[in-house]
């Protein structure tokens, strides 16, 4: 196929949720809805464009969503990443091992056989503790940040969240990722970080 028509298949089967046009929540203000809307649609089309033209195969554009899901292209902003895993001296040693070899048939358990490198540097003993699939901690997350809804004080206050249509909103996924981010602000707010 030719690499744009192959790159849209991909999207459609691996990120189905991004091939329509993204609509900002209406619980944004409308000073950000028409901004994160723009963005969203500049966003996956830069994907787009990058799975095109860096990825011969869907095998490589998987590899690559595996180690960088939802790839932010946009550059760096002004909180540093610091992550373990995404260092260059340990990314250039992922790099040099063959695709072929991250994955062993051999394994008891579809999650360890994708997880091979990992599950061979444990020892034998451990593996028995090991989880056979992956543990996200949505349900749990979902449960303690649906419970209750917020008040969203400081996503109010920074003019990100309308406070009447956060009253009237009711879909528990919006309104745990509200509560989740508004945690996340009340937290730099508690440790000194000013509200800008």
């Amino acid at each position: 196929m030719p690499k744009r028509l192959r790159t849209f298949v991909y999207f459609a089967l691996e990120w189905p949720e991004l091939c329509t046009r993204p609509e900002a929540p209406d619980i944004l203000t409308d000073a950000l809805r028409e901004h994160v809307s723009t963005w969203s649609t500049q966003w996956i089309t830069d994907m787009i464009r990058f799975h095109a033209s860096h990825h011969r195969s869907w095998a490589r554009a998987a590899a690559w969503d595996a180690l960088y899901p939802l790839t932010i292209l946009t550059g760096p902003g002004p909180i540093p990443l610091r992550h373990p895993f995404l260092t260059e001296p340990f990314l250039e040693a992922v790099r040099q091992l063959p695709i072929a070899r991250r994955y062993d048939p051999t394994l008891p358990h579809a999650y360890w056989r994708q997880k091979a490198q990992v599950v061979g540097l444990l020892p034998p003993q451990v593996r028995a503790a090991l989880p056979t699939a992956k543990a996200t901690f949505r349900t749990t997350l979902a449960g303690h940040y649906a419970d209750q809804k917020s008040a969203a004080a400081h996503l109010i206050e920074l003019g990100v969240l309308s406070r009447a249509r956060w009253h009237a909103e009711h879909d528990p996924l919006l309104v745990s990722r509200v509560n989740a981010l508004e945690d996340w602000v009340s937290e730099a707010v508690d440790r000194g970080h000013p509200i800008c």
